[in-house]
């Protein structure tokens, strides 16, 4: 089985939602408030600003384990953030969700 990995504005409500958002309290997807601040002042360019956050994932991956193997455990899930829509996001990679 293949995990589809979609993404979405904040807004988005569906049951496979999960919240990668600086603002969510569940840290285990989330970026750091020094990345979004950074990336939006213009001082990390876009290819930075996904290339520290896919590090910080796998950093997350090895704390907080549990987390992602019942998020891989799924079969869909749509990652939502608050990344303005156009925007250039960290999560980029991905496909978008309408």
């Amino acid at each position: 089985m293949t995990l589809k990995i979609y993404t979405a504005q904040y807004a988005y409500k569906g049951d496979d939602r999960s919240d990668t958002s600086v603002e969510t309290s569940d840290r285990s997807f989330a970026q750091t408030w020094s990345l979004v601040t950074g990336h939006e002042s213009g001082q990390i360019s876009d290819e930075e600003h996904v290339k520290k956050y896919k590090h910080l994932m796998r950093k997350s991956y090895v704390e907080r384990k549990h987390e992602w193997l019942e998020v891989l455990s799924r079969d869909q899930v749509t990652s939502v953030c608050s990344c303005k829509s156009g925007a250039s996001c960290h999560e980029s990679v991905t496909e978008n969700k309408t």
